[in-house]
């Protein structure tokens, strides 16, 4: 292992978990593409669990009284449900295909919701809003299972579901990460067991650890600055991007 994959690595993880603490999720999204040309997906897929484990844990720890604690235990427990199922569907449905719709619907709803007319922000219509969107948390889990058990894409729905309960940055970061916690536990658990936790990963792991750290305290003092309207675009132009690079992996 050269100098230069260390740094690369080093600093790939630190522009992934800079985003994800920001913005609550986008790491892999950020990491993934770009440890590939430099590490095996062998080696990059485990490291990345372990990062996303190491932020939700650090943002939880100082932000977890900002949590949706009944969100958070509906999307969990649906997306347990919608796991097994996932697997099930990585046998036996064509990849190219699912990935395709699903970055389709994304980048519709993400530009729909970037462009469209700001709604009112009444306590009334928020409440009318929070009412209609709380039990489609079971919705959004089990969907968000299927896809976490299929093509380890467990965030999207759940981001789409955080902006229709328009939560604020502080909620939508918390909320995210105890779900993330739950996901990439479960993750790391399927790579220990098939073998994937070899020297390589460790070492890569505990060398990006420092910057890891580093990005989370500064992507939580950049979100405390953030406006909310600010904020929400970010999470919408975030969710185009996500959709658009789910298409263009296809092809």
């Amino acid at each position: 292992m050269t100098i230069s994959v260390i740094v690369a690595v080093v600093f790939i993880f630190f522009l992934a978990s800079l985003a994800r603490s920001t913005l609550g999720f986008g790491d892999a999204l950020i990491s993934m593409p770009l440890l590939t040309f430099v590490i095996d997906v062998q080696v990059a897929a485990p490291i990345g669990q372990m990062v996303s484990l190491t932020i939700a844990l650090f943002i939880l720890a100082s932000r977890w009284r900002n949590m949706d604690f009944r969100a958070a235990r509906r999307l969990i427990i649906a997306a347990g449900v919608g796991i097994p199922i996932g697997i099930f569907v990585l046998k036996n449905a064509p990849e190219a295909l699912v990935l395709f719709i699903l970055g389709m619907v994304l980048t519709l709803y993400g530009l729909y919701s970037f462009f469209a007319l700001q709604a009112s922000t009444s306590k009334e219509t928020v409440d009318g809003n929070k009412a209609q969107t709380d039990k489609l948390a079971y919705v959004f889990g089990f969907i968000s299972g299927i896809l976490g058990g299929a093509y380890n894409m467990s965030g999207s729905p759940i981001v789409v579901y955080g902006a229709l309960r328009k939560w604020s940055p502080d909620t939508f970061r918390s909320t995210i990460q105890a779900f993330f916690l739950m996901t990439s536990s479960f993750t790391m658990l399927g790579h220990a067991l098939g073998g994937l936790w070899t020297r390589p990963v460790f070492t890569l792991y505990l060398y990006s650890l420092p910057t890891v750290v580093l990005a989370v305290f500064l992507g939580g003092w950049c979100s405390q600055r953030i406006p909310t309207p600010f904020f929400t675009k970010l999470v919408y132009g975030f969710l185009i991007l996500i959709g658009v690079f789910m298409m263009v992996r296809v092809f």
